[in-house]
């Protein structure tokens, strides 16, 4: 599947589910994907992120597909090009990092 968005926002912890309802509040479109390194939560950080899920839920577009972070890689017209772990590719003017940014090496 291709998907076009505005941001993909790689991690999905509340750092990352605050920056897509900063962005989804002004219409900029967010598509968000999971590390498979992500740490776990402890309990205040699940009660944060399930509200924010919550929170985001009333917005339109938003995407939070439950997918992981394969690749990115940079095109001649200067989009992003993300592969997910399913073989999606989304096609992004940002990519945003919000874990330890390992995945840039």
């Amino acid at each position: 599947m291709n998907i076009t968005t505005d941001i993909c926002i790689v991690g999905a912890g509340s750092a990352a589910l605050y920056m897509a309802l900063e962005a989804t509040s002004d219409n900029i479109k967010c598509h968000i994907l999971e590390t498979e390194s992500a740490a776990q939560f402890d309990a205040t950080e699940m009660v944060l992120t399930e509200y924010l899920k919550t929170t985001l839920s009333e917005y339109i577009p938003f995407c939070l597909s439950g997918d992981f972070f394969r690749k990115v890689d940079r095109q001649s017209d200067g989009q992003y090009l993300v592969t997910t772990s399913c073989g999606d590719d989304i096609s992004c003017k940002y990519v945003v990092f919000t874990n330890d940014g390992k995945y840039l090496g």
